[in-house]
Order: C-alpha cells, then structure tokens, then sequence
C-alpha cells in the first residue's frame, strides 16, 4: 500500500461518515458483523468494524462488479489489519453480500 492510500484511510472521519450515510452505514456494519472476517465479535464490542465499514462505504458505487467489491474489501481489510488480514479468497463470501446488497441500496455520496 503506497503512501497516498494510507493518507487516505488515515484521513476518513468516522463519526462524519455515519452521520452523512445513517441507515446505510448501520445496514453495511451489520452485514460485516455477520461475516464477521477478523472473528471481533467474540469481544461484544459495539461499533468493532466502524472504520471498515466508514472506508468500504464512500469508495462503494453501486455499478461496481463483484471483482470490484472483492477488492475493495480485501484492500480496506489489509490496511486495517496489516499482517493478520489473511488470504483475499476468505473475504469472498463477505463481498458476495455487500455486492448483494449494493444492488439493492441507494448508496448516497
């Protein structure tokens, strides 16, 4: 990851993305709690995945392929989780039903 893309993930203001996408935002969290990829609800902490879900949402268009969510996810999950992130085919599932999803949401931006 280049030096401008972790600028860019550095710079998301999390508490600004939630208020801006509301149910949306709360409706992509609960998919990826779901999936839980990083196994973080064994910890009961609400809120675990916000800045997954805050970076995934405003680079998310709903015209993207499933290729496309699949990237996107496995790169979001590899900055947040640098060396624990894992292979990119473990995120295949969860970026099934976000692509799922997006075909189904009126992504605001």
């Amino acid at each position: 990851m280049n030096q401008q893309e972790k600028l860019f993930y550095k710079s998301i203001d999390i508490n600004l993305v939630k208020s801006q996408y509301g149910e949306v935002f709360l409706e992509l969290r609960k998919i990826i709690e779901l999936h839980d990829p990083m196994q973080l609800n064994q910890y009961e902490t609400e809120g675990e995945y916000d800045p997954e879900t805050a970076s995934i949402l405003i680079q998310l268009q709903n015209n993207f392929v499933l290729q496309e969510v699949h990237d996107l996810v496995y790169n979001d999950f590899s900055f947040w989780f640098e060396d624990i992130v894992g292979q990119k085919e473990n995120y295949k599932e969860l970026s099934d039903a976000i692509y799922a999803w997006i075909k189904n949401t009126e992504i605001i931006k």
